[in-house]
């Protein structure tokens, strides 16, 4: 359905007029002059790359870096939301979020190559409704399809709330709500509120280099809180379980909890023996040794 044209437009086929852009079914005219809150996206995207580089190096070699780049492509796509708005640019923005999210959950060598084709279907079945609008101009986005893009959201936000990036995964999870509620119940959200909320989605990698963990020592602690910020709560969890499990084999009376690592003093002597148990369990996930570095390190004296 074409929108009717107003004072001051000209009509046209969209394709081959400068001031319309097709968005779906769609067709939305182009501004002259950006907007201040173009400007703002604008802005936020060329200092954006700061934190998203910083990230990288943080965590080159780690089986991590391949959900990064999922980050970095959902990032980018919430700027183009941003600059111009649209249905198909907020759909594609929020798929690509939950595939950087779920990108997580696979990330473990040495099956973290072949999870991104897993992470490309989950795309594309997200996607799905919106080229069958395309394509065949039906709404198919019915109640099932809906429920799943969300449960998808929510799982990925709740993955770090327990971590240091609580703040950026809150952030992040309210504002891709607000865009999401706004385009499956339009009139339910104020767009201005959508407006503020993708650029919100565009400062969430500040808020992350703001509560990034400096680790002061390679403690088996530093080394385990590093971890469970990096990876979230699906895979810190699983961890923490498997080395407790092994502490009680080995008759340890040290464990991890979710904040700390509780090491009893008959067991102090057994360092060497814990480090190597950790070790174990991270090396399908770390970097090599020597390309190891906490997160803080790479994002700049940022953490507390």
């Amino acid at each position: 359905m074409l929108r009717t044209a107003g004072k001051g437009e000209t009509t046209g086929r969209p394709g081959h007029h400068s001031r319309y852009k097709l968005t779906g079914n769609w067709v939305t005219q182009r501004r002259d002059s950006a907007t201040p809150m173009q400007l703002a996206a604008m802005a936020i995207l060329a200092t954006g790359m700061w934190p998203w580089f910083a990230a990288w190096r943080a965590n080159r070699g780690w089986s991590l870096e391949h959900a990064i780049f999922w980050g970095m492509a959902a990032w980018a796509s919430w700027g183009v939301a941003a600059i111009r708005p649209g249905e198909a640019a907020d759909f594609v923005s929020l798929a690509l979020t939950g595939a950087a999210g779920i990108a997580v959950f696979g990330a473990r060598r040495p099956h973290v190559a072949a999870w991104n084709f897993v992470v490309l279907g989950l795309v594309g079945v997200m996607l799905l409704p919106l080229v069958e609008n395309w394509v065949l101009g039906a709404r198919s986005l019915d109640g099932l399809r809906q429920f799943f893009l969300i449960a998808t959201l929510a799982l990925v936000m709740s993955n770090y709330l327990p971590t240091r990036f609580w703040p950026a995964a809150t952030l992040l999870g309210i504002s891709s709500g607000i865009v999401a509620a706004h385009r499956l119940r339009a009139d339910s959200v104020d767009p201005i509120h959508a407006e503020i909320a993708r650029l919100a989605v565009l400062m969430s990698p500040w808020f992350a280099w703001r509560f990034a963990r400096r680790a002061a020592n390679d403690s088996l602690e530093a080394r385990w809180l590093d971890f469970r910020d990096r990876y979230g709560l699906v895979w810190a969890q699983r961890v923490r379980e498997q080395f407790n499990h092994s502490a009680q084999n080995a008759g340890w009376a040290t464990y991890l909890t979710w904040q700390t690592l509780t090491i009893d003093e008959q067991d102090a002597a057994r360092e060497a023996e814990m480090r190597r148990s950790l070790s174990g369990l991270l090396q399908r996930f770390e970097a090599r040794d020597d390309a190891r570095e906490p997160i803080a390190d790479s994002l700049g004296d940022s953490g507390e």
